[in-house]
């Protein structure tokens, strides 16, 4: 993961540097899509280990940024969630709660120029989320309600339409994921989890 954070802070850089001289102007948007949690290995600090599924859920987010001529920078603030399914170590236990994901990200974009309204894009994001295991039970039992700050990045891939030259609508793919959260359960014992996931959004920014 390290070597990946390495390359999406390089991209942005490389943004950094190349987009002053191609200044098109500020925008603003939202998006809502589908978020699909892939499922998370835990383990605690005695070697046990168990696999946790969930039901798909969807997320919301915020961006605002600048327009270059081929490059975006953009700040997005996001929220996703998604409901735990089961549990699973010797075997399967029904379990519910949620898992969710705040936080806020820098994303760096290149625009794919093209004679028609659609644009496809890649894009990469560096940044920051609290992940949140909320009111999760087990068999019935509340065994753990925790978060933890920590690294976060994504990769990006979709097409905009231009449907004015103020108004974009995208579809967009982005795979998301964080560094390993931390939680403690009800009783105070510490453990692990992952996070990572794949999301299908829809956009619709308003270029200034």
């Amino acid at each position: 993961m390290r070597k990946i954070g390495v390359g999406i802070a390089l991209l942005l850089v490389m943004v950094l540097s190349a987009a002053p001289a191609m200044a098109k102007g500020p925008y603003f948007g939202g998006q809502a899509g589908v978020v699909f949690l892939s499922d998370a290995d835990i383990s605690d600090p005695t070697g046990a280990t168990a696999t946790a599924e969930f039901d798909t859920g969807w997320g919301l987010g915020l961006v605002g940024g600048y327009a270059y001529d081929m490059f975006r920078l953009e700040g997005e603030l996001f929220y996703k969630t998604n409901g735990f399914d089961k549990i699973t170590d010797v075997g399967s236990v029904s379990a519910d709660g949620d898992a969710t994901a705040l936080g806020l990200m820098l994303n760096a974009y290149y625009d794919i120029k093209t004679s028609t309204p659609f644009t496809p894009f890649i894009g990469a994001g560096l940044g920051v989320a609290k992940v949140s295991v909320k009111d999760l039970k087990v068999g019935g039992i509340t065994v753990a309600d925790d978060d933890d700050v920590v690294f976060a990045y994504q990769l990006i891939a979709g097409v905009g339409y231009s449907v004015s030259n103020a108004v974009t609508v995208d579809l967009a793919y982005k795979y998301f994921a964080t560094a390993d959260p931390s939680f403690e359960d009800v009783t105070g014992s510490a453990f692990d989890a992952e996070y990572h996931s794949h999301n299908i959004m829809v956009g619709l920014r308003y270029n200034f």
